[in-house]
């Protein structure tokens, strides 16, 4: 996820205010005298100069200081328009004037009380709405100055405000994005657009369009529209050519959208305009890390801002994730333990529904913390998108009301997930769904394209034969998303993503916090709490995985325990069509006769203790080998060298392609064992391995992500008669010791 940069508020003063000649209109420029209390004839008036105000019609007076307004001597003008009240208390022109006399000399309160009764009394004279409006722009209240102005607009069309709409709703943009409610920033913004710049000088209208697209791209961006965002933040770019943050937003835009070039090509343009923009220097090296897939590249990004200023979180955070996949752990240990002190220190001391710069799932892959502070960081997050999603729609706020089943009537069940299809979850859940009961009609929102894979139709098929269908959202905003759900009007909403969904997360948090179900559930795709007890207040679960004094104290849903293991798996289900070339052991560069161990998590779960565990049990079984996915070029350079400095031959690493589900799965058979990481283990991996029939070796250990492999082994053994059975005894370690010696056991028989 990644923090925008720059929507903050810049103050334009209007230089021109309407001036109301009874009717009409005139210019005019500010002055600091003070007001006198005589009206005296402005010299050329064609009223006798010997004729007292007393003797003087209401719209005379008001004339007279209409004269004087029009000059710049409010001092003159004002006794003038005061003097035509006394006459004619319902002298709307005289009484707008006085009120625009304040707000030229900036007094937002005087201007109020001179147009606010008139508006009261219903009057439909469009200049005292146009007087108030200016009153609450000058206070610095832009929504209820656009209320106004808007009107005075409606009541006459041809009135001439002089920009002052325009300012107004640009003011009101950023007011509402620092509130949340970006989707009244957008109406703002685009309204102050159509209106046009303010009247002034060429640089500071470009200033003024420039920094207007950026509130509306901010707020295009917050709302899910990200391709619209990105187009803005070009123009704003284009408005301001050495804005480096229309410039870094766009990048940051682009980067989300996967155009990783165009996104690389922004930001180093803005570096190039302001080398120390810290934040642009990191989005940079996310740009390296995820879209290139370059994370030495990144590394290098992060620490150079580091450099610069060492307590840059978000440069921190990311160095965090890049450097765990890069491999790169020269200062792991110490960057764990500020990790840890970092988040104590944050999670005590900032407001309880802002967000913390870094996601639940990047702090359970790559920080030690426990478990109540995992809880606290989720639950910080979810309580962030609840006051987010209730700006964003009111009606997807209350969309969790109780919803009556009758009797016989189908349970309609909405499934919510950016892994349909290949993506290691969604050839879990594939064969899911057409397993439902007849009483339930399952509905798929899928927040990601089809990705024309066998586990994508086999899940489709699954839905239609339930009655259900799939809704693909691969482009819908956040709005939109929710829309869709709220129509299929589910009982029960079922989160199959978690804090795992990437580029999807924001849009996943704003289902997730706007209760559009009455029962909402966790399930399968994040091994840990969703931190929203309201809305989501149910964990698909089981006793082995997430032990009760785990769910207590990591956990602020209540657990629902499935009887033997909580992952759902299509393996049996959808068993895989034979290949045409099944690979063999000399395909995939391993030795014939070698004890083959194996662990094909990704990268970035990968840690130097495990990697220290795996060398000593190599270093014990002499005739062995360790198989590993294949990763960027320098990655496999740093591991090799890591093994190196164990007294390991870097022939003893061998890394094998990625290949498709199906693939995979039909090679995992040429390993003899499979070690699980620590911290976070095996998932979807592991069910590949042991449907594969290799044996998994497991460190269970605290949280939940370490345990997952311990409960596939042991809901193997559910038909035995004595618990634990001895596969799990011989697979499920306790301790590192204990891990390494199974091992060894194991691969020497």
């Amino acid at each position: 996820m990644f923090t925008p940069f720059g929507a903050r508020l810049c103050a334009y003063s209007l230089l021109v205010l309407l001036l109301v000649l009874c009717g009409g209109a005139s210019s005019a420029s500010s002055s600091s005298s003070s007001f006198g209390e005589q009206c005296t004839a402005p010299p050329g008036s064609s009223s006798p100069s010997s004729l007292s105000a007393a003797a003087l019609s209401a719209d005379t007076l008001a004339l007279w200081g209409n004269e004087y307004f029009k000059r710049g001597e409010y001092a003159k003008a004002l006794p003038c328009y005061r003097k035509a009240l006394l006459k004619n208390p319902n002298h709307e022109a005289a009484a707008a004037n006085v009120g625009l006399v304040a707000a030229a000399r900036d007094d937002g309160d005087s201007a109020i009380q001179a147009c606010e009764p008139i508006v009261k009394r219903g009057s439909q004279y469009a200049p005292a709405h146009y007087c108030l409006g200016l009153g609450w722009l000058t206070k610095q209240k832009p929504v209820q100055a656009v209320v106004h102005l808007q009107k005075a607009r409606a009541l006459d069309a041809n009135l001439n405000l002089m920009g002052a709409l325009a300012e107004a709703g640009r003011q009101a943009s950023a007011f509402a994005l620092d509130a949340g409610d970006a989707a009244a920033a957008e109406q703002y913004a685009a309204a102050a657009l159509d209106e046009g710049a303010p009247p002034n000088d060429d640089a500071t209208r470009k200033r003024w369009m420039g920094d207007t697209l950026k509130f509306r791209a901010h707020a295009l961006r917050r709302l899910g529209r990200h391709a619209e965002a990105a187009d803005v933040f070009k123009d704003a770019a284009a408005a301001q050519p050495r804005d480096v943050e229309a410039l870094a937003n766009e990048g940051l835009a682009r980067l989300h959208l996967g155009e990783t070039d165009r996104a690389v090509s922004r930001l180093k343009k803005s570096l190039k305009l302001r080398p120390t923009f810290h934040n642009a220097r990191c989005a940079l090296a996310r740009a390296y890390h995820h879209g290139r897939k370059e994370p030495m590249q990144a590394v290098g990004e992060f620490r150079r801002v580091l450099r610069s200023d060492a307590n840059h979180t978000d440069a921190f955070v990311g160095l965090l994730a890049a450097a765990a996949e890069a491999c790169d752990w020269s200062t792991r240990e110490l960057d764990e333990r500020r990790a840890i002190r970092w988040l104590h220190k944050t999670l005590e001391s900032s407001s309880a529904s802002s967000r913390v710069p870094i996601t639940p799932f990047d702090a359970l892959v790559t920080t030690p913390a426990p478990p109540h502070m995992h809880r606290a960081l989720a639950m910080r997050y979810a309580r962030a998108a609840a006051e987010e999603a209730r700006a964003l729609n009111e009606k997807a706020a209350t969309g969790g009301q109780r919803r009556r089943l009758s009797r016989g009537s189908p349970l309609r069940v909405a499934y919510i997930t950016s892994d349909l299809g290949s993506h290691p979850v969604g050839r879990l859940v594939a064969g899911l769904f057409a397993r439902h009961s007849a009483l339930v009609v399952p509905t798929i929102f899928s927040l990601r394209a089809a990705d024309g894979s066998r586990w994508h139709a086999e899940a489709v098929a699954g839905v239609q034969l339930a009655k259900g269908r799939v809704v693909e959202l691969d482009k819908a905003d956040h709005a939109a998303v929710i829309k869709s759900i709220l129509e299929f009007k589910p009982h029960v909403l079922v989160d199959l993503m978690g804090f795992t969904a990437a580029s999807n997360a924001l849009t996943r948090e704003m289902v997730a916090a706007s209760r559009l179900a009455p029962v909402g559930i966790g399930a399968v795709g994040y091994p840990g709490t969703l931190g929203d007890e309201r809305n989501m207040p149910y964990a698909l679960l089981d006793a082995r995985v997430a032990p009760p004094s785990l769910v207590h104290r990591g956990f602020a849903e209540r657990a629902i325990y499935l009887p033997h293991t909580y992952q759902v798996n299509s393996h049996l289900v959808s068993p895989a069509p034979p290949l045409a070339s099944p690979a063999t052991r000399s395909s995939e560069g391993l030795p014939e006769d070698a004890f083959v161990f194996a662990h094909f998590n990704t990268l970035r779960k990968l840690s130097p203790e495990s990697f220290d565990l795996w060398a000593a049990i190599l270093a014990r079984v002499p005739n062995s080998v360790f198989w590993l996915l294949r990763m960027p070029a320098a990655a496999e350079a740093q591991l090799r060298m890591e093994a190196t400095s164990r007294g390991l031959a870097p022939g003893r690493i061998v890394f094998g392609a990625f290949l498709s589900g199906d693939a995979h799965v039909a090679r995992c058979e040429l390993a003899d064992l499979f070690l699980d990481n620590t911290r976070y283990g095996a998932h979807t991996t592991a069910t590949d391995a042991l449907w594969s029939g290799v044996p998994v070796l497991t460190l269970r250990e605290e949280q939940m992500p370490s345990r997952v492999a311990g409960s596939l082994i042991e809901a193997l053994c559910e038909d035995n008669d004595v618990e634990p059975c001895d596969l799990a005894k011989a697979l499920i370690a306790t301790s590192v010791r204990e891990f390494e010696d199974m091992a060894v056991i194991l691969a020497t028989g």
